[in-house]
């Protein structure tokens, strides 16, 4: 059961992941509350999604001002 629920925590931050990056290339720089709204998902979920992209080496993070903001990395 466990494991089941770490496997679809997975498939979920991934697909959230999907989500991010397109809106981000629509948006472009965007602080992480704000592209959450943008995306109708929780500020934790988008922060996820971020961190999977970051890793990937998709997307660059931020901080300004003690605020994350993410864009694509060009």
């Amino acid at each position: 059961m466990f494991l089941m629920q770490i496997f679809m925590e997975k498939i979920n931050i991934g697909y959230n992941a999907g989500t991010v990056l397109q809106k981000l290339e629509e948006t472009g720089f965007v602080a992480i509350a704000e592209l959450a709204r943008k995306l109708n998902l929780g500020a934790d979920d988008t922060a996820l999604a971020a961190g999977w992209l970051a890793r990937e080496g998709k997307i660059r993070i931020e901080r300004k001002n003690g605020v994350l903001y993410v864009a694509n990395q060009a």
